[in-house]
């Protein structure tokens, strides 16, 4: 790269690429907590419809 940095570095230091890792990290847990959210919303959906189209079959 002819800057200093190691081959295989990208240019980044180690405390640079710590920050980007730990960024990664957070948005990564904020996703988690997201998805865990649409799939629990995603189940009482499914269960709710379920129920109406029980109660619909028996009129």
């Amino acid at each position: 790269i002819g800057d200093g940095a190691p081959a295989g570095s990208y240019g980044y230091t180690n405390s640079g690429y710590s920050v980007y890792e730990e960024e990664n990290e957070r948005l990564t847990e904020s996703l988690r907590t997201k998805v865990s959210a649409i799939k629990s919303l995603s189940i009482e959906i499914g269960t709710e419809v379920k129920n109406q189209n029980k109660m619909l079959s028996e009129m």
